[in-house]
């Protein structure tokens, strides 16, 4: 599984990232205040450029994003596509966000974490501002207990002198 091995750490917190790129976008997102996307037609301003695109979207744009099948109006073209979804296409299956420790469902995995805190005193992963959350085969999702850290080598692994698991296993036999 050496792909889940993420080799970039953050120099401010626990956060390990899979790529520089990565590393990055959380600096940014997390550790500064800097805010560069601003709007020009109003005061807002954002960290991330695909955050300044869906504001324009839902505030600035004069495009109608009417339902096809109903009256129903949405401010973005996300919204529009949700209530498609869930109003008009029959996908009424509901994901299921389970709690590991007791019984408890929810259907939205903040409802979860804010159970995980409150109840079972959990905190948030170092660098994160959420739990992550893997569905199992039974189409639940269930807290991610596995996290995949940043590999880190010592030197008695990498010098060649080390030695072998063959010597290992040898000397502990005799």
């Amino acid at each position: 599984m050496r792909h889940h091995i993420n080799h970039y750490k953050c120099p401010k917190c626990d956060m390990t990232c899979p790529s520089p790129s990565a590393l990055k976008y959380h600096i940014q997102c997390r550790h500064t205040q800097l805010r560069p996307f601003v709007c020009q037609l109003c005061d807002y301003s954002t960290k991330l450029v695909g955050d300044l695109r869906k504001h324009h979207e839902a505030h600035h744009s004069d495009e109608v994003k009417q339902c096809q099948t109903c009256q129903y109006i949405a401010s973005s073209m996300s919204d529009l596509r949700k209530h498609i979804r869930s109003a008009h296409t029959g996908d009424t299956e509901r994901s299921i966000y389970a709690c590991h420790l007791c019984s408890k469902q929810y259907s939205k995995g903040h409802t979860l974490s804010r159970h995980l805190v409150s109840q079972h005193h959990f905190q948030w992963p170092s660098g994160h501002k959420r739990f992550t959350y893997c569905r199992g085969k039974d189409n639940i999702f269930t807290l991610q207990t596995v996290r995949y850290e940043s590999l880190e080598l010592t030197e008695s692994v990498v010098r060649d002198d080390s030695p072998s698991v063959e010597e290992e296993e040898m000397e502990a036999t005799s």
